[in-house]
């Protein structure tokens, strides 16, 4: 990334976490190809695992992906061959974008932030706006054999009063 913000911390902390999933359950070596800062709000992906944030940390985070590499992972998960995404495969995918939060909020947890996630949600349609709380979005492409996956990062820090009031 180009330039540095206070969220780097959190965001690579969610890459990791998505690298150690994807390794450790999937078998699936992904590294980070590239990220940037961008003022805008549309992701460009097929699909889009999207996840409210809240607590310490209030945004979102959406991990972006075409229909074949969605149809990979849904198939690597399952140990099947995929042709089509139906609701067993958004269900895995979203338990799968689930586990990746799970591990990225025990480790800031235990850095001392502590963040609630609501459970995964699929979107389709391409071009899906994302609400940026007036921050920038980081996103980070991430490579492994099966194709890319975008993770676009949306937090802010929640004031003190606001995490109280919650």
């Amino acid at each position: 990334m180009t330039k540095r913000q206070p969220g780097d911390k959190i965001v690579n902390t969610i890459l990791r976490a998505t690298s150690a999933v994807f390794i450790s359950n999937l078998k699936v070596d992904i590294r980070l190809a590239g990220g940037e800062l961008k003022d805008d709000q549309v992701t460009t992906e097929d699909l889009s695992i999207f996840i409210r944030v809240t607590g310490r940390l209030e945004g979102n985070i959406c991990f972006g992906l075409n229909r074949k590499v969605a149809r990979e992972l849904i198939g690597i998960i399952g140990q099947q061959r995929v042709t089509s995404i139906n609701k067993d495969g958004v269900q895995k995918l979203n338990s799968l974008t689930n586990r990746i939060l799970s591990v990225a909020r025990g480790e800031l947890q235990a850095n001392g932030c502590s963040i609630d996630v609501w459970p995964a949600s699929l979107v389709q349609p391409i071009g899906l706006r994302i609400t940026t709380l007036g921050a920038q979005q980081v996103v980070a492409t991430l490579n492994s054999q099966i194709g890319p996956i975008v993770v676009h990062v949306v937090l802010r820090e929640t004031p003190v009063e606001d995490e109280l009031a919650a």
